[in-house]
């Protein structure tokens, strides 16, 4: 696997890489990318390992979603993968990438990859998938094995078009991050704006703000 890593990467991390990547499935549908993806530069890239990285947006709801209710209120980016500008040609209005990741749980840690795109008008990483879509192997409180599939929908000329542009094509900014979040601890109790201590990220840090693809492919991280 080649992946872009950031140069901003701190030492050490507050939430520990899992010893085995979990799998992960990516697909495009509504459009064909024309010309060779375009490798983003590792400054534009967030940092990794950093708990809520900043420039990269994902609401609290959005993480209890996805992670499930016993997750703690933040995350950290641990790798990155498949960090490219595409331009596609879409047949209609959009495109959408659809990625579907296991969940790997180690040491009270939940890691998934998720999809995070360039908002243009926001001028951040965002995702444009709606969690209330989601496609979920399991209820609210996730496993190991547990499958997620989320679909991002870039409509061309919107936000996540980077040319801003309605002209039958969409140009994507991207990358897969597998994301960490640590189990929600037992002590303290969780109270209203607080999930709790668990593995924790670093209380140095302020809260969570609210803010490529080729066709199918299968791949094992390592």
């Amino acid at each position: 696997m080649t992946a872009t890593v950031s140069t901003l990467m701190p030492k050490p991390t507050d939430v520990p890489k899992p010893a085995d990547d979990p799998d992960a499935t990516a697909n495009v549908s509504g459009g064909v990318a024309t010309g060779a993806p375009v490798p983003v530069a590792s400054q534009d890239l967030p940092p990794m390992g950093k708990p809520d990285p900043s420039g990269v947006g994902m609401d609290i709801a959005s993480l209890y979603d996805v992670f499930g209710d016993d997750s703690e209120s933040c995350f950290a980016i641990l790798d990155i993968d498949n960090a490219n500008t595409v331009r596609y040609d879409a047949t209609g209005d959009r495109v959408t990438i659809g990625l579907e990741s296991e969940f790997a749980l180690e040491n009270d840690v939940f890691y998934c990859w998720l999809l995070m795109a360039w908002n243009r008008e926001e001028n951040g990483w965002s995702a444009a998938w709606d969690v209330d879509d989601a496609v979920i192997s399991a209820a609210r409180a996730r496993r190991e094995g547990d499958t997620l599939l989320l679909e991002s929908v870039f409509v061309d000329g919107g936000s996540f078009d980077m040319d801003g542009a309605v002209d039958g094509f969409v140009t994507v900014k991207s990358f897969e991050g597998l994301f960490g979040v640590p189990l929600l601890g037992e002590d303290p109790a969780p109270t209203q704006g607080d999930k709790g201590s668990g593995l924790g990220c670093s209380a140095g840090f302020s809260p969570l703000v609210a803010l490529f693809l080729l066709p199918l492919f299968v791949r094992r991280r390592t």
